[in-house]
């Protein structure tokens, strides 16, 4: 593989997940995240360090391309593709691609991660992992997302369900290096960021309290959502 690839630094930390009956939990927790800076080019790849008790690693990311309809191409973990994908292509109006991919009982301890995309990322690409434990280890509940264009608000609405924690991957472009959004939305909590080539991007989390939770981005240049609802194990 080629790109030049740096660690970023991880975190720990767990959300509210209460205690339920029978010694379960009433949620999924986030128990670590870190993120890669890609040098753009077709193919990269890295190393990431998974937790000894992540029960699910997400990769939410996403790239530019001047030509619409352009996705990723392939996502791997230790070699395996993910056991769940989704993505928003690139589109008119300069709209960046979006992807999110999951992968249940990860391997641990230091994992190659590579990527393939379709052409040479003009902006991005923007990468960030998330690992959780007490999640559901079959499928995800939901995964949407959404782009918009310079002068358009980017918004999408997630389906969940109480007691699922939403994970949000939100990208903006600034040309002065890639600086990411510099708020979060009223309720979640920010965990990671990363900045690469004139985008920049911030994870948060909300543990969901409906049906359904509203998603808004934090910037409107060519902004990006990705959001998926991870039920509880």
């Amino acid at each position: 593989m080629t790109g030049l690839t740096l660690l970023g630094v991880s975190s720990y930390f767990f959300p509210n997940a209460s205690s339920g009956g029978g010694g379960g939990f009433s949620s999924a927790a986030i128990i670590q995240s870190t993120n890669l800076i890609f040098t753009p080019a077709t193919s990269a790849s890295g190393t990431v360090n998974i937790t000894s008790n992540a029960t699910g690693f997400y990769w939410t990311g996403t790239f530019y391309h001047s030509t619409p309809g352009l996705q990723v191409t392939a996502l791997t973990l230790n070699g395996a593709a993910p056991s769940q994908l989704f993505q928003v292509s690139t589109a008119a109006g300069d709209q960046t691609c979006t992807y999110g991919a999951a992968w249940y009982n990860p391997p641990t301890g230091a994992q190659t991660v590579a990527i393939t995309y379709p052409q040479v990322p003009i902006e991005g690409p923007t990468n960030i992992f998330t690992m959780t434990n007490n999640g559901n280890t079959s499928a995800w509940r939901s995964a949407v997302g959404a782009n918009e264009t310079d002068t358009d608000p980017c918004s999408t609405t997630s389906p969940t369900a109480v007691n699922d924690i939403i994970i949000v991957h939100d990208q903006r472009f600034n040309s002065g290096g890639g600086t990411p959004p510099t708020t979060t939305a009223p309720g979640f909590i920010s965990y990671e960021t990363n900045s690469d080539n004139n985008e920049g991007a911030r994870a948060s989390w909300i543990q969901a309290t409906s049906a359904t939770q509203a998603i808004v981005a934090q910037d409107v240049r060519y902004s990006t959502l990705l959001a998926i609802s991870i039920p509880p194990g």
